[in-house]
């Protein structure tokens, strides 16, 4: 079924330059995870929920950590899609935000191809099965590392935020009866007291 869904996809459409943005910024964190605990188990491809289209990117127990990823301009926005997508509650008990600050161009940084196989050579050695199911999820997205080799991914910044309670988002609770599907935009110029430590986002399981 994932291979016929695969193909179906991949000849009807490539994914978006949003959309393949977006999945970059997944990929890097999944990329700095592998970085920051090189002895641990590479259980961050279990905590991987982007592709199964779960409101929050990455959980772990009761910890999320939501990737946006942005074009480096003027005024530092991030768009929110829904108003359950910065939820706090019991499942989801803390959660962050990681965003990155991204150009796009032909030739510096790195393409999706480019990322998925450096994490591809890294499960391998450390975790084959976990190798098989990191290409279980891009098959869930209709990405194979050679369709994405022209667009690079050049990252200027990565900020950190702890999208606490009193951090500045809508959520169901706030909305009239009868409102939802609400998408709204962040102004990151006025969370600054909501930064966290980069290494924050990256002890899921602590």
């Amino acid at each position: 079924d994932r291979w016929h869904n695969f193909f179906k996809r991949k000849f009807d459409t490539k994914l978006t330059l949003e959309e393949e943005m977006g999945l970059f910024g997944e990929l890097y964190y999944i990329n700095r995870w592998l970085e920051f605990f090189p002895q641990e188990p590479p259980l961050i491809i279990k905590d991987w929920k982007g592709p199964l289209k779960n409101r929050i990117d990455f959980v772990s127990k009761s910890r999320g950590v939501e990737i946006k990823t942005v074009s480096p301009k003027i005024r530092d926005e991030i768009k929110i899609s829904n108003e359950k997508q910065l939820e706090v509650n019991p499942v989801i008990e803390k959660l962050f935000l990681y965003v990155l600050k991204v150009e796009v161009n032909d030739l510096t940084g790195k393409s999706l191809q480019n990322i998925i196989e450096e994490i591809e050579g890294q499960l391998i050695n450390r975790a084959p099965s976990l190798a098989v199911k990191f290409k279980d999820l891009l098959l869930e997205v209709g990405v194979m590392s050679d369709d994405y080799d022209k667009n690079h991914f050049f990252v200027h910044e990565e900020l950190a935020y702890n999208a606490a309670e009193e951090f500045p988002k809508l959520i169901s609770r706030d909305l009239p009866t009868g409102i939802n599907n609400v998408s709204y935009s962040i102004d990151l110029s006025h969370c600054k007291s909501f930064k966290a430590p980069i290494e924050d986002i990256f002890n899921l399981n602590k």
